[in-house]
């Protein structure tokens, strides 16, 4: 069964093979469904979950002090139940005081008083005979029964590198974040004690974060609501980039439906004559083509001051830009069909989740996904690996990738560190 806890996501893969990941295509379903089959190759070859979610598990006790469960790091333990008869009743439950988490190796090591009394209660051959386990686990199979949540959702704060949380409800504001490790969750909490610490009004704040889909979620109950990540105070300090959010959107008031969706205004530069485009707010990011094919295009914005050229059939790609107008124009006498694209950002709403997925996993494991999947997409004849052999295919930022018939498994090995050993 597939996982659906991804190792990465489309926008990764396709800014990876050098796609524009703010336009969908057809390829888009395809290089979901290459993630979601080399997701689940990884974590066969690794022998573990790798992202963090709920396990339910059943062991068979060894007569040792210690249980390896399959999946780790181990972030908590729900409940732990020790059965002979398989019951799994209240009264078979473990007390957390009663053993200790090797957190990292994923294992449960039995204290003094794992159960009621110093010898265990062997119900399954009759009841009350007693037996001088001691503080181990019985050898009777499948006796012990955990739940657990377990795997990578790492989030690292670190002091004036990515501490900061700004945004206007109205007024400027900022929070500073304290620096450690936290999971997806804890660090959604912590954002929300800090901001909603900075405001009078009660809690007007809540901040999630889905181990699903891996983004985080700001909602306000205040009337105007805008982050402000990337064009506050100290953008050199900002949480943004860890949290998801795109930096070439400087203001994230923009309803989230419409994040990074592109604006187009197209027409024909009148000789002698300027073109005022008015965004009807602050742009972030603008692209300009110039669809003629004899004259040059200039455009301004700085009202007019200064003017760039873009040539004829070449577009201006992706320019991050904080302006209230554009500016278009030709050579004296000469004319050209322009074409231009922005997002914008409004006055604020009061919910906005993270542009692009952040699960929290190793980067390692997160590469080697994004290349297995890059190594499918070209050899399906999507893209420029038609065949298995030597191949290559360019990607982002530059530079040649070459891939060959056991790139999969050297691929793979890159990752070997993480793989759970089964004795």
């Amino acid at each position: 069964m597939l996982s659906p806890y991804l190792l990465t996501t489309v926008d990764k893969v396709k800014k990876y093979l050098n796609l524009p990941s703010d336009v969908s295509n057809s390829d888009d379903s395809s290089i979901l469904s290459f993630i979601r089959q080399k997701s689940n190759v990884i974590e066969n070859y690794l022998n573990r979950k790798v992202r963090l979610q709920t396990f339910t598990e059943f062991y068979d006790g060894d007569g040792s002090n210690t249980l390896q469960v399959d999946n780790y790091p181990i972030s908590s333990v729900t409940s732990l139940n020790v059965d002979s008869q398989r019951d799994f009743d209240s009264t078979t439950d473990v007390d957390s005081d009663n053993y200790d988490i090797d957190k990292k190796r994923g294992r449960i090591i039995a204290g003094e008083n794992l159960l009621d009394a110093e010898y265990y209660v062997d119900r399954f051959r009759g009841g009350n005979n007693y037996h001088g386990y001691g503080a181990v686990f019985p050898r009777v199979l499948n006796s012990v029964k955990i739940v657990y949540v377990a795997g990578f959702n790492d989030f690292l704060i670190a002091t004036d590198i990515n501490d900061t949380v700004e945004w206007s409800n109205a007024s400027s504001q900022s929070a500073t974040l304290t620096a450690g490790e936290y999971s997806g969750v804890s660090l959604a909490s912590h954002i929300q004690t800090q901001m909603n610490a900075e405001i009078s009004a009660s809690d007007p704040y809540t901040i999630t974060y889905n181990n699903l889909t891996g983004k985080f979620n700001f909602s306000s109950s205040e009337s105007v609501f805008i982050l402000k990540f990337f064009n506050g105070s100290n953008p050199e300090k900002t949480v943004g980039n860890t949290l998801g959010f795109d930096p070439a959107i400087t203001k994230s008031g923009q309803n989230p439906a419409e994040w990074g969706k592109w604006i187009p205004d197209t027409d024909v530069i009148v000789a002698d004559t300027v073109t005022t485009i008015t965004p009807s707010s602050t742009t972030g990011r603008i692209k300009i083509f110039n669809q003629g094919a004899d004259n040059d295009l200039l455009y301004s914005f700085d009202g007019g001051t200064n003017y760039f050229n873009v040539p004829p059939f070449f577009m201006q790609d992706d320019i991050m830009a904080q302006v209230a107008s554009i500016k278009l124009k030709c050579g004296s006498g000469l004319t050209t069909t322009y074409f231009v694209a922005y997002t914008i950002e409004d006055g604020g709403n009061q919910d906005h989740d993270s542009d692009f997925s952040v699960i929290g996993i190793p980067e390692d494991i997160e590469e080697a996904c994004i290349k297995l999947v890059v190594l499918a997409y070209g050899q399906s004849g999507k893209g420029d690996l038609p065949d298995l052999g030597l191949n290559s295919i360019n990607h982002a930022p530059g530079g040649t990738q070459t891939f060959n018939k056991e790139e999969q498994n050297q691929i793979l090995k890159s990752i070997s560190y993480y793989r759970r050993r089964i004795l």
